[in-house]
């Protein structure tokens, strides 16, 4: 095996592929990098039995083959390499690289060690423009679980219908739902573990890229460019989400986002335990004053808005309103309440966004 590429290109693809290398395996070869030479391409491979990010860069190939390499020992020699073309030669799983007088001399391991990819066969192909996939996984996967026991939850539901396609993602204290057109009329559901997508997510470089879906029988595969994310799908039946959320409101307010994030920050820096010391809204006829009290004092803002409906006295988690906030991406978000023990729906104020958050809130000592 013998190839020379730019080292910029080798290095960018090491990053990302390793990010799913296998940390702690009884298959050494998992905690590797798998490099192949394909045409005047060379392909990368990393993989933990989960998820799996492919990646091609250009490549003057010489000689064809195949090793595997440590996923950190090379991501480090090459994050040190100067810019520049790199050559790269196999003999008897020693690798060598060179760039000017650099040189590296590392031991691989056989390639043959290397486990199968899953095989992706799937008739239907979904199209999204990357900005608006990378809006969909933003403004939903914040929301997902991290506690394990509940396996399910640590996914988002990724459901196609009616030439929509709807992320939602939940941990059982808030909801997370964001909808965009798609090009097919499939009926699919599926729950995708939340990582897979961050890492798709992450892999968009520009903004006039485009997302390619395709999901089969437990897997699911992202094509972006010259990379490929390759995901087990959960399994598991997914929460009724639409019986959760409300659908009648006594009060409703429009504030300015940015404002209201500032008023949140600001008066949540007394809160040590966030779950047990809540932020309190009091919601008036103009204006949302915001009140926090901890064990090292309180504090108080208020911030003036647009109120429709009854006024109203409620509390949160100010991390996981915070949280919801912050996703919007709107000038003006819309809070809507059913009363101080039901969850406030968050959207966006002009209906241009098809985002919905809910976040629960916490009782209070007056409630």
């Amino acid at each position: 095996m013998k190839f020379s590429c730019l080292a910029n290109d080798l290095a960018t693809a090491l990053q990302n592929t390793a990010r799913v290398v296998a940390i702690r395996s009884s298959l050494s070869a998992v905690g590797g990098i798998l490099l192949e030479t394909t045409e005047d391409h060379v392909s990368l491979v990393g993989y933990n039995f989960d998820i799996a990010i492919t990646a091609k860069i250009p490549a003057k190939i010489e000689t064809p083959g195949r090793i595997v390499l440590g996923a950190k020992l090379l991501t480090d020699i090459m994050r040190h390499i100067p810019e520049g073309v790199v050559t790269a030669e196999v003999n008897d799983l020693h690798f060598k690289i060179t760039n000017n007088n650099l040189k590296f001399d590392i031991i691989g391991i056989n390639a043959q060690e290397y486990p199968e990819l899953p095989d992706v066969a799937s008739q239907t192909e979904v199209i999204l423009p990357a900005e608006k996939f990378k809006d969909l996984v933003n403004k939903t996967v914040y929301a997902a679980s991290t506690d394990e026991t509940k396996l399910t939850y640590t996914g988002a539901l990724l459901k196609i219908e009616k030439e929509q396609m709807t992320i939602v993602a939940l941990d059982g204290f808030r909801l997370a739902k964001k909808t965009e057109i798609v090009n097919t009329k499939e009926t699919i559901s599926v729950i995708c573990p939340s990582r897979s997508l961050q890492e798709v997510a992450r892999l968009i470089s520009h903004s006039n890229q485009e997302v390619f879906i395709n999901i089969a029988t437990n897997i699911i595969m992202f094509r972006i460019g010259d990379y490929k994310v390759i995901s087990k799908l959960l399994e598991g039946t997914f929460l009724d989400y639409g019986a959760t959320i409300p659908e009648e409101f006594g009060t409703h307010v429009v504030a300015n986002t940015e404002n209201l994030i500032n008023c949140v920050e600001r008066t949540s820096i007394v809160v040590q335990d966030k779950l047990k010391a809540p932020i309190l809204l009091n919601v008036s006829t103009a204006s949302i004053c915001l009140n926090c009290e901890g064990p090292t004092g309180c504090a108080s803002d208020e911030l003036p808005c647009s109120v429709h409906g009854a006024e109203l006295k409620i509390g949160f988690n100010s991390r996981l309103l915070l949280d919801a906030l912050r996703a919007c991406g709107t000038n003006e978000v819309s809070l809507k309440f059913s009363g101080n023990l039901s969850p406030v729906i968050i959207e966006s104020a002009d209906e241009s966004n098809n985002f919905l958050f809910l976040v629960l809130p916490i009782r209070t000592e007056s409630d």
